[in-house]
């Protein structure tokens, strides 16, 4: 049995190796890109205009309400992160390990070397990157701005110590079927909400809690059921795909096997039972592959949507009308780079069956958007309220649906002029933004509403041009 020295001699190695090639890479990538002489000159001015400036122009004492505002809001949103957190790695799980497991890893676990041992050295490389990183900005936080640097630390080690315990989760998540992970996802987010409902600021450190004591479950097992070959894979994507190589070379790093989270399900092997089933299916594919995409914009709305509610009532009532607009524009570019993407390019199109599948699939991702919105009427009921909840509804459909029209038009090559609906799509967007000052703006929601079920009828025909 070899011992411990041993084996951190032997990935030392390999972690040498690796760092030299990077290396290599950067300094050939940097010969291309970079003359040293103007380098070091352009350096030298960034850095004498940028000291001239806090010199002389007294940015930081017209930063400081800036500053202020901040320090104030995030003193109030510190437990509002700390239940919010868990949500970013469960989503990140579906993309990545946790952990950097590459092939060079895998393969020396196959030689007299404890592949147990290897996963814990990367771990303990990670907490070390991490407290470099966390100090380093920390320290520079402190030293440029005038926030306290009680907060700043606070707000680091918050973020280290989540890096740290939820690595192992996400290790476990990433191995699991795309429905636990859905599950776990959509249980943290109900958990958010019913501490935003109930204004409980114990439920963030209820489940930190929940997350350590799990770790006496996980560890146990967690060698246990492990698809290797799909964790190399992706850490060796994550690894190598250095994205100033990839804009330099103009190239695109890309994984050598896609694995579909459904390729082992027994009801994707049955046969087609109508059309509309083939175009779920070519819907179900495509989505899959851009899921991370997806996760990403609607993460990102859904942190907004649920940070905005600690907020004044106009911020929050700003925030739907940018998500409004944020995810009906995502819908509209996956609509339409799907025409540009595998078999389908080559395929006659029924544009109109496109889309009618389409919306399935595109109304879970808009359900889940509305899941704060609707704990925040909630907690802000009062007569006017089902009226909001059904005018930003239906405001997100007409915008949905103008959107895609026009993406249709367009991929249809045929004439159409929709400049009268986007306009009036983009004041609606605009009146939910400003409709808490006027709630009797939400009544505008019942003409949305016919108006929409008179397009329906009025699509029949299956026109690529047709109007939902």
């Amino acid at each position: 049995m070899r011992t411990t020295k041993t084996d951190l001699r032997a990935y030392w190695l390999i972690r040498r190796g690796r760092f030299a090639k990077k290396k290599k890479v950067y300094k050939q990538v940097a010969a291309v890109v970079f003359d040293l002489t103007t380098a070091i000159y352009v350096a030298a001015l960034v850095g004498y205009i940028g000291l001239s400036l806090f010199l002389t122009g007294n940015i930081s004492e017209e930063l400081a309400p800036f500053f202020a505002f901040i320090e104030e809001n995030a003193s109030k949103g510190y437990l509002l992160l700390l239940s919010v957190l868990p949500i970013r790695y469960i989503v990140r799980s579906f993309q990545h390990p946790g952990i950097l497991f590459s092939t060079s890893e895998y393969q020396l676990g196959l030689l007299p070397f404890r592949r147990e041992k290897i996963w814990a050295f990367i771990v303990v490389e990670k907490l070390l990157k991490l407290l470099l990183l966390y100090g380093s900005l920390a320290a520079l936080m402190i030293l440029v701005t005038p926030i306290s640097s009680s907060l700043i630390i606070s707000y680091l080690t918050l973020f280290a110590v989540y890096d740290l315990v939820m690595t192992v989760p996400q290790w476990k998540l990433f191995q699991k079927r795309f429905w636990v992970k859905a599950g776990w996802l959509l249980l943290f987010i109900l958990s958010n909400l019913i501490a935003v409902i109930l204004e409980s600021e114990l439920i963030g450190l209820v489940q930190l809690v929940v997350i350590i004591l799990a770790h006496i479950v996980i560890l146990p097992h967690l060698f246990k059921g492990i698809n290797w070959e799909r964790v190399t894979e992706i850490s060796d994507y994550y690894i190598w795909n250095m994205l100033v190589v990839s804009k330099v070379s103009q190239t695109k790093f890309k994984k050598k096997k896609t694995y579909s989270i459904l390729q082992n399900s027994a009801r994707r092997k049955r046969s087609f039972a109508t059309k509309l089933s083939i175009y779920h299916r070519l819907w179900q594919l495509y989505l899959l592959k851009n899921l991370g995409v997806i996760t990403q914009v609607i993460g990102a709305i859904l942190l907004m949507l649920v940070a905005f509610q600690f907020f004044e009532e106009w911020i929050y009532y700003i925030g739907m009308a940018i998500g409004i607009h944020v995810y009906s524009a995502l819908c509209a570019n996956l609509f339409q780079n799907r025409f540009h993407a595998d078999v389908v390019e080559v395929l006659p199109w029924d544009l109109f069956m496109y889309k009618r599948t389409y919306f399935k699939w595109m109304a879970m991702g808009g359900g889940l958007l509305f899941l704060p919105i609707f704990s925040y009427f909630i907690r802000h009921w009062d007569v006017w309220a089902p009226f909001q909840l059904v005018f930003v509804i239906s405001v997100f459909l007409y915008t949905y649906h103008v959107n895609m029209d026009k993406t249709i038009i367009l991929l249809a090559k045929k004439s159409g002029f929709l400049q009268l609906r986007e306009g009036l799509s983009l004041v609606l967007t605009i009146l939910v933004a400003i409709s808490h000052m006027l709630p009797v703006i939400s009544l505008i929601a019942i003409g949305i509403v016919w108006a929409l079920y008179f397009q329906l009828r009025n699509n029949n025909g299956n026109d690529p041009r047709s109007v939902v």
